[in-house]
């Protein structure tokens, strides 16, 4: 039996930093490619302060994906096994991240 050891810590701290980052850096990806690139036409100006309400609204988003990330176990550690046979439960997180995202936006 393996106990958990300041590596084991360490490395899971380092993924949750990592997918925080990642998670909220791709919903700002979003809004600056939906309001600044003019790649995707808008019909009204968004309002004035529209980065900082995309901001907390990211914000959320991220505390919402880590915990379901951590309800499924994507950062107990160690992992063993190769990494193919985490892609189901990798994609079912994101998954369900996406529809809460979705409905917490339809709600607000």
């Amino acid at each position: 039996m393996h106990h958990r050891d300041t590596k084991d810590v360490l490395t899971s701290a380092v993924a949750v930093i990592g997918d925080a980052l990642a998670v909220f850096a791709g919903f700002m990806l979003a809004v600056w490619i939906r309001f600044d690139t003019q790649l995707i036409p808008i019909r009204d100006l968004p309002p004035p302060d529209y980065y900082a309400i995309y901001m907390r609204a990211a914000a959320i988003a991220t505390i919402l994906f880590l915990f379901i990330f951590k309800v499924r176990g994507l950062y107990v550690r160690p992992q063993i096994g190769p990494f193919g046979d985490k892609i189901p439960r990798l994609t079912n997180a994101i998954g369900l991240g996406i529809i809460l995202s979705v409905a917490l936006a339809f709600a607000m």
